[in-house]
């Protein structure tokens, strides 16, 4: 104990020069040991630590992903120092990490782990609900205290409602101006409380609304974020910038693509795009972007085949169907025109840069895109292909002519997989797919029906008529198609109908008159290619017999 307490300072006495007069012994042991300590620390290289700031520079997206550059300023004391960057995406590959620096200094270790006391930065967007939602929320409240205020004074209206006394009576002049002031003011009260409890409703409502709101854009606040620690020596005081790079998952883009045809005398324009999207909670905010149509996440091994062990097929019990879904249209965006010049388009700053297994693109633009997961359209190149407009109709089934542009030259651009939209004269028309692994040169695309050509077809009951001879009956049918082109220039119109084809040696069919159709015998396709003129009209015809013993039944009609 005494060893002990010879450790403990003294009261320090105070001379006239203001210098303390003395220590114990132990005070100035406690003073030693504490220089001595920070000495060994500073020569053991014992590194401090610093948060720095960081900010995204560019970013390159992949199909699947995206590599991210960040760029950090900072100062070093001399020594080793620990920058801590925070706030980084959760989902950070730590394997891909890589560290670039300039200044004076040794890179000597970088390390990478989640930070569950930090969530992700808040976007602009949920800030903004946020302050909305406090905003109306304060409001709610003094509405609800109004409309308490206005209760309060109906109950106390009501409590003091008897007039006079039990030993006297009122006149009526008092028992009038009483009536009529409870009347009035009970009215203006009930006024006020029906106009509380309805703004009460329409704010609660308002508040369900941004309240789920939030709910959805927040689902991915409480997550962690990451944070990058880079040890770096340096000899002397220096400046230096860090960049780091690395590999991010909640990232990506798909392509898409857009086909316009201005008219049938020009060639078609095809605007690639991507829609891209990125949650991974960091922000974006004007960086050097770029798409690329590399997938990191697909591996890159080459494949290996394994033997082929053939057996019996065993029939499944039970029968699949599957049914297909119909697609409903959007309407096309409505074109608003005024007097100024034409906005200049993303796609016109955008370069391609080729690489030996993969392209990107490099917006020459800065772009910033938010982490809230919804899809943004970029338009990335604009693509001009010579096509061949014809119409085609198949009476039959709809009397409507449909026109089909044929582009050529389309395959050897640097195209996706993707879903195409489709517009002709300015007109949204439909929807299609367009797929470059295809191994036809011409791709086929419906721009929609046009009512300028019109078709009919009519049987006609004079050809139709039922013979008899021996055992076997003959049955005639015969059809009319007329066509007649109302548009104002030339069109080309491939015109489909068919003869029945027999399944049965018994069934003889014999095609008696097919107005100059191709016809193809194993399928009873009949083809006519007509060129009208405008105004132009034409008539075809077809007449077919069908011979089978008359004890049977064919149904023709």
């Amino acid at each position: 104990m005494k060893a002990i307490e010879s450790l403990q300072p003294t009261r320090c006495g105070v001379n006239r020069m203001g210098k303390c007069r003395h220590f114990t012994n132990g005070a100035s042991i406690r003073i030693f040991l504490i220089l001595v300590l920070a000495g060994l620390l500073q020569f053991s290289g014992y590194a401090k630590e610093k948060t720095v700031s960081s900010s995204a520079a560019a970013v390159r997206v992949f199909l699947n992903g995206a590599q991210v550059t960040r760029s950090a300023s900072f100062s070093l004391d001399q020594g080793t120092t620990t920058l801590v960057l925070e706030g980084l995406s959760q989902f950070i590959n730590p394997s891909t990490i890589q560290v670039a620096g300039k200044g004076n200094f040794v890179v000597m270790d970088v390390n990478h782990q989640l930070n569950y006391l930090q969530e992700q930065e808040k976007t602009k967007e949920i800030a903004l609900l946020e302050d909305s939602l406090n905003h109306l929320s304060d409001q709610l409240e003094f509405e609800k205290g109004m409309l308490w205020v206005s209760k309060e004074e109906e109950s106390l209206l009501l409590s003091n409602k008897t007039l006079g006394g039990t030993q006297t009576g009122v006149r009526a002049s008092e028992l009038k101006e009483a009536a009529d002031f409870f009347r009035t003011r009970l009215k203006e009260i009930k006024t006020k409380q029906l106009e509380h409890e309805q703004t009460i409703k329409g704010l609660d409502e308002t508040i369900r609304r941004i309240q789920a709101q939030l709910v959805s854009r927040k689902g991915t606040r409480s997550m962690p974020t990451s944070q990058i620690s880079v040890t770096l020596s340096a000899s002397a005081k220096t400046n230096g910038v860090l960049e780091i790079s690395y590999f991010t998952s909640g990232a990506g883009w798909t392509p898409s693509y857009d086909l316009r045809a201005k008219s049938v005398n020009d060639p078609v324009e095809l605007i690639a795009k991507a829609q891209v999207f990125q949650n991974t909670g960091e922000t974006w905010d004007r960086v050097q972007f770029s798409v690329s149509s590399a997938n990191p996440v697909r591996t890159g091994q080459k494949p290996s085949l394994s033997p082929w062990y053939l057996g019996f097929f065993q029939p499944p019990s039970s029968k699949i169907m599957i049914r297909g879904m119909a697609r409903e249209s959007r309407p096309a965006t409505e074109e608003v025109f005024f007097a100024m010049d034409d906005a200049m388009s993303l796609s016109e700053s955008v370069v391609i840069i080729e690489n030996q297994v993969s392209f990107e693109y490099e917006l020459g633009v800065p772009y910033s895109l938010p982490p809230d997961g919804k899809k943004y359209t970029l338009d990335l190149q604009t693509h001009s292909f010579p096509a061949s407009f014809e119409y085609h109709c198949i009476p039959k089934i709809d009397t409507d002519a449909f026109l089909i542009a044929r582009v050529t030259g389309w395959e050897s651009q640097n195209l996706l997989p993707g879903d195409m939209q489709l517009f002709f004269e300015g007109t949204y028309v439909g929807k299609s797919i367009l797929d470059p692994g295809s191994t036809n040169d011409t791709l086929q695309l419906a721009l929609g029906r046009d009512k300028g050509i019109v078709v009919k077809r009519t049987r006609l009951p004079e050809y139709t008529e039922r013979r008899f001879l021996g055992q076997n009956r003959t049955d005639t049918r015969a059809w009319e198609i007329s066509v007649r082109n109302n548009k104002p220039l030339p069109v080309k119109l491939i015109l489909e109908d068919q003869i029945p084809i027999s399944t049965n040696k018994d069934i003889e069919i014999s095609a008696q008159e097919v107005s100059g159709a191709s016809l193809n015998r194993e399928t009873g396709k009949l083809i006519w290619t007509l060129e009208l003129n405008k105004g132009e009209s034409n008539i075809l015809r077809t007449k077919y017999s069908v011979k089978y013993p008359k004890d049977k039944t064919v149904v023709l009609d």
